[in-house]
């Protein structure tokens, strides 16, 4: 099981948990052949973290990610041949930062496909056999209608309702909400969704085009996302925080709630690769809360999505991540009580080395989550260098599927809140490097002071609890 980082107001709307936690393989890229060194394993004062094994598959199927040593088509060759002479096939190739995503039946494959040449590392996506994947899931259709337009305490906070006498953002800026899915039909929604950028990565990590494979199901997470960065400015329903960009739905979710590594790695690939400018990632990657550098399986999968997110960075792309709700400080960690979450959960020892993915990874912009009074979110992850700024996530209105709409909390809310404002600031400085977009961001957040006798802490103007502070639509566009 997944979890969300929604936090879920049952009153309203139930939502399916989630891992909470895309474009066809046409583009032609040039990269460079060396890639990223793999991380080192944690040293030092760190225990080291316990190790939760893959359960035996007997015979059925297992998902790994694969890395190789370079990018280079000799490598590449050599990789695919390692993969199948191990017992293995490949399901998807990401030639780009050298990944590929590898099914097997065969328990000797891991140890044999680590020593071949060519491969760098390798590790399994989950502890669990793959499923296969269901033809079919109904769509939810809970909650209220929208009638007419109605203010939002959240954009007020923001000064999105002020921006947008500025500008409501560019259709040539374009948001991937890469999550459930999203719903095509949303009279909020349809007018910003690009159908012909959005992608299904649920069918092993492949990436698959057609409504069928993108659109939300039995998880109205995603639609939820979408309302909040680029709802319409139509007289009924909600606004977004950037009505005026395009949105591409990339569904990561799979009909059990999980977000496995190889759907992520689609997602953020195949975000990239189409040309969005700002990727919304409100989930974590199952299925470890966190992922740990001294074993070797979980630093592989990490190394992987490194090479991902690092290699959409180049490509122009900004990704946005929430926090997380699990309460803790990120730069504290000891224990972790929710992993496995694709099998029973068991109390495992942790350490400064494993991360909460994608939060954690370098360059992602982490966005923690306050109420409509500023207050910091009591479920908040938090943690000083980590936190790059704060938005609303309590009790937030947005579009769910089948035209409805509904209230929800979480820093699942938070993210997309950040996210709009990079669009309106991609909106204004079309040339700007993704480096260039999260400095603008960071500036020109309005600082949150500490609140008292909390474990709030702080260096210069930045603090463990909101980063360099709260996001601010109107200083975006002006």
């Amino acid at each position: 099981m997944v979890r969300a980082l929604t936090i879920p107001l049952c009153s309203v709307l139930a939502l399916t948990p989630l891992g909470l936690a895309d474009a066809p393989a046409s583009a032609t890229v040039t990269a460079s052949s060396s890639l990223p060194a793999t991380p080192s394993p944690v040293r030092g004062v760190d225990q080291p973290s316990t190790p939760i094994a893959q359960r035996p598959t007997h015979g059925r199927t297992a998902s790994y990610l694969v890395n190789l040593r370079d990018t280079s088509r000799n490598t590449r060759l050599l990789g695919h041949r390692a993969v199948v002479r191990a017992g293995g096939r490949v399901v998807a190739a990401w030639p780009e930062i050298g990944v590929l995503v590898v099914q097997s039946t065969d328990a000797r494959f891991l140890g044999r496909v680590r020593t071949a040449r060519g491969v760098e590392s390798a590790g399994a996506t989950r502890t669990v056999p793959v499923r296969p994947t269901p033809t079919s899931a109904r769509m939810v259709t809970s909650g209220s209608r929208g009638g007419r337009e109605r203010g939002l305490w959240n954009l007020s906070m923001v000064r999105a309702d002020q921006a947008h006498r500025v500008t409501r953002g560019s259709k040539a800026v374009r948001v991937a909400i890469v999550d459930s899915g999203v719903d095509p039909t949303h009279p909020d929604l349809k007018g910003a969704l690009d159908p012909a950028t959005s992608i299904g990565c649920t069918n092993g990590g492949r990436p698959v085009k057609g409504v069928g494979a993108w659109r939300a199901t039995n998880n109205p997470h995603g639609t939820h996302v979408a309302g909040i960065v680029g709802a319409a400015r139509n007289g009924v329903g909600v606004v977004g925080e950037a009505p005026g960009v395009r949105l591409s739905s990339i569904k990561v979710v799979d009909e059990q709630g999980m977000i496995y590594p190889e759907y992520a790695l689609c997602g953020v690939m195949s975000a990239a690769r189409s040309g969005a400018r700002v990727a919304n990632h409100s989930y974590f990657v199952d299925p470890f809360v966190f992922w740990c550098d001294d074993q070797p399986g979980q630093r592989a999968v990490k190394t992987s999505l490194q090479r991902a997110f690092a290699w959409s960075a180049r490509r122009g792309m900004v990704n946005v991540a929430a926090a997380g709700n699990s309460g803790v400080d990120l730069t504290k960690k000891g224990v972790d009580s929710e992993s496995p979450t694709d099998a029973r959960a068991r109390t495992r020892r942790i350490n400064s080395g494993c991360t909460d993915l994608p939060t954690e990874l370098k360059g992602v912009v982490s966005v923690s989550a306050v109420d409509r009074t500023r207050e910091f979110a009591p479920y908040s992850n938090d943690g000083l260098g980590i936190v790059d700024v704060t938005a609303p996530g309590d009790e937030i209105l947005s579009t769910v599927p089948g035209g409805r709409y509904a209230i929800e909390s979480g820093t699942s809310m938070a993210a997309p809140h950040a996210t709009g404002v990079l669009a309106l600031l991609a909106t204004r400085h079309p040339k700007a490097t993704p480096t260039q977009l999260t400095g603008m961001l960071k500036r020109q957040a309005r600082p949150l002071p500490c609140p008292r006798d909390t474990g709030c802490r702080r260096k210069g103007s930045v603090t463990s609890y909101y980063g360099h502070g709260l996001v601010d639509a109107l200083a975006a566009v002006k």
